[in-house]
């Protein structure tokens, strides 16, 4: 058999303009990662994504890191740079280009469900994640404290759905979950719970309020002043999470030995004495006849944490979320309702405060 030829070498550059399968850019577009895809804002100030030709590009690209260690054993000369791309390829396709070429799209896509519209800013005219908005959704916050982000779209119109009839109405600008038997109820949400029942009818609902309760009678005043009534359909947004943060996210479902490399280094490079306890919690085998010998995972260990730093049994978590991000890990990540009972599959994360900015939103839907 004759022995391969030297592979040409080739710039990063070279590499993705060869798996976008052209080398024509257009004024007004971004180019994406190795994937053939561009994408553009349209006259809404939306992102509009468009996939070209180039598949082929990419499946060539996929076929040549499976086929190179036996073109290796077969004498072809390998660099390093070559073998890097192999493996990260292998282990995600387009991550390799992705994280060595400037200004690429990140992966992967996420999505968050929420009862609100936020307002454009001078960085992006879709809006940006908050801080502030933590907790103003549905407000459980059960894996900790932060931005809900999801890896399946339908978990995230799931939490859409559910949080837009916990908000069904905004009043001058303020949002109401129209529920009058909760604690929390203000006037608003019995102004609202009369809309929903007469299907947003401000006169009918002012009728019914008027002649009810005190509550009823300043809600019904309070729709007479009303400037602005609005039905909350929610949005839907899709965003990029860059991936080299996924990586540095703590691992809910699984235990500190199985952590990556720059969550352990985190860990274990802190002072904190909350951490350091945290650590120890995690490292310590759990004891009793049932579970003696069961593997603690670090969801458990964070769930402690927030238990020590709030006093409370119900694991009040900010104070844990904001260790963890000074320590350097950025949020937490862990498998959600359609994948927990499989142990595998798609993910949900937290964004930590401080770090939220770092996802950006391409596209907002109803």
């Amino acid at each position: 058999m004759p022995k391969p030829s030297s592979p040409k070498k080739e710039s990063v550059n070279e590499f993705i303009r060869s798996a976008l399968g052209s080398t024509k850019r257009e004024p007004g577009w971004e180019y994406g990662n190795v994937l053939p895809v561009r994408m553009r804002k349209n006259k809404q100030g939306e992102k509009e994504r468009e996939w070209g030709l180039g598949y082929s590009n990419t499946a060539k690209g996929m076929l040549d890191a499976f086929t190179l260690p036996r073109r290796a054993m077969e004498g072809e000369e390998v660099t390093p740079e070559q073998a890097m791309e192999m493996a990260m390829n292998v282990s995600a396709p387009g991550v390799a280009t992705a994280r060595y070429a400037p200004g690429v799209l990140n992966m992967p896509m996420v999505y968050h469900g929420t009862p609100h519209r936020f307002d454009p800013t001078p960085d992006n005219p879709l809006g940006e994640f908050r801080a502030s908005q933590i907790g103003t959704g549905e407000g459980a916050q059960a894996y900790g404290h932060g931005i809900y982000l999801a890896e399946a779209p339908s978990v995230a119109k799931g939490y859409q759905k559910t949080l837009r009839q916990l908000s069904p109405y905004t009043i001058d600008g303020e949002s109401y979950h129209g529920t009058t038997t909760r604690m929390d109820a203000r006037v608003g949400d019995y102004a609202a719970n009369a809309l929903g029942r007469f299907d947003g009818d401000k006169k009918a609902a002012i009728d019914w309020l008027k002649n009810g309760s005190p509550d009823e009678q300043e809600a019904a005043k309070m729709l007479r002043k009303a400037k602005s009534i609005s039905r909350n359909e929610g949005s839907l947004y899709t965003a990029d999470l860059p991936d080299e943060m996924v990586g540095r996210m703590l691992d809910w479902d699984k235990p500190l030995s199985e952590q990556s490399p720059s969550v352990l280094a985190a860990l274990e490079k802190s002072k904190n004495k909350q951490i350091r306890a945290m650590l120890e919690y995690a490292k310590t085998p759990y004891t009793g006849a049932r579970i003696e010998g069961e593997t603690k995972t670090m969801g458990e260990a964070y769930r402690v944490m927030s238990m020590n730093l709030s006093g409370r049994a119900n694991a009040e978590s900010s104070k844990a979320s904001k260790l963890l991000q000074e320590a350097g890990i950025p949020g937490i990540r862990y498998l959600d309702e359609f994948s927990r009972g499989a142990g595998e599959g798609t993910r949900n994360f937290v964004l930590f405060p401080g770090e939220e900015k770092k996802a950006k939103i391409l596209k907002r839907e109803q």
